[in-house]
């Protein structure tokens, strides 16, 4: 696999979900109780690694698509030099036509000059020197290196685009399986702050309940504490009753008791 020279592009900032209830926001968690806001925490670190999931899936797609970008680079480059071999080819072939025809125009100039020694010796020592200084390049020879390296080539562009059809289909399959995530993550945050709006609305109403509870109670003990006013006022009232009944038996008894002592003086 080859280096990807491309950077990798950062993923795209999610949008973050709020609560579809702007009243029954989860910032205004303080009356909660503690296993609402441990619940609420919960769910707010679940679906901080649902985004983190999200997140690096981004960041694989957005490799692949650089590496894409560098196996085309790679597949242009191999088909200009394909182009390139082809051509050299080509060449190599009239070459070897050219060759073949002088060797046809050289064995006919031998045969006619067969009567002739001189004629025939110049010929053989010329076609000699021919043949010895072939023998370092053939037009044959030159044009088999071309043709294996154009099947290495092809080779090796077959592989390239295996690679490149093997990453086309891991990036679709990426596509879809972020896809299906992001699916998922928004029905989770959905369900989440769903879950989350219900449990703060059942909070707020136990709390009004509680609230209207200690209310009545207050009452009732103010009532209460009336009542208690109340007798304690007809006990202090008992009391004043009580004393001068008191005082007037005192009073009674003391005018009984000087009435009792003129009667024994006169007897």
């Amino acid at each position: 696999m080859a280096t990807n020279p491309y950077p990798s592009s950062p993923p795209k900032p999610h949008p973050q979900h709020q609560p579809h209830d702007s009243g029954l926001s989860l910032t205004a968690s303080t009356d909660l109780s503690p296993e609402a806001q441990k619940r609420i925490s919960d769910l707010e670190a679940e679906l901080s690694l649902v985004t983190d999931k999200v997140a690096s899936a981004s960041q694989r797609f957005a490799d692949y698509e650089n590496e894409i970008r560098v196996l085309n680079a790679q597949v242009r480059q191999e088909k200009r030099r394909n182009a390139s071999l082809d051509s050299t080819v080509s060449v190599g072939e009239g070459s070897g036509e050219a060759g073949r025809v002088v060797g046809v125009a050289e064995r006919a100039v031998n045969g006619s000059a067969a009567q002739k020694p001189g004629i025939s010796r110049f010929g053989s020592f010329m076609h000699a020197r021919k043949a010895i200084g072939g023998l370092g390049a053939t037009p044959e020879t030159e044009a088999a290196n071309p043709l294996a390296s154009a099947g290495t080539a092809a080779a090796r562009e077959r592989d390239l685009e295996a690679q490149l059809s093997q990453e086309r289909d891991l990036r679709l399959a990426a596509e879809a399986k972020m896809g299906d995530t992001a699916g998922e993550v928004e029905e989770l945050t959905a369900t989440l702050f769903g879950q989350a709006n219900e449990m703060v609305a059942s909070e707020r109403k136990e709390n009004a309940r509680l609230k209207e509870r200690i209310q009545f109670l207050e009452r009732r003990d103010a009532k209460f504490g009336m009542r208690v006013q109340a007798l304690e006022e007809r006990d202090r009232e008992r009391q004043r009753r009580l004393e001068n009944l008191e005082r007037a038996v005192g009073r009674a008894e003391r005018v009984r008791g000087v009435l009792g002592g003129g009667a024994g003086e006169k007897g």
